[in-house]
């Protein structure tokens, strides 16, 4: 799977987590957004769910979580495994 089908994939779970008038940039904070730590603990389930993957407690800290390229980076690493 390809860093975009990646970021596809994590941008269509953010927007079942919260409906947004614009599309949210790769590179921006997440916060910046509106999603708050709630949607960020939700988001990370259904990564793990979709991805059939799981993250490892030492990589469940906000700055993996912050934007679309830092969630698509940590997916990519756990998928090379």
């Amino acid at each position: 799977m390809g860093s975009e089908q990646v970021a596809a994939a994590v941008r269509d779970i953010l927007g079942r987590i919260k409906r947004l008038d614009k599309p949210v940039e790769p590179d921006r904070n997440l916060i910046e957004y509106g999603y708050d730590s709630m949607n960020i603990m939700q988001l990370i389930v259904d990564l793990e769910i979709h991805f059939g993957i799981a993250f490892p407690e030492e990589q469940l800290l906000t700055s993996n979580f912050s934007t679309i390229d830092s969630i698509v980076s940590l997916i990519e690493a756990g998928l090379n495994k």
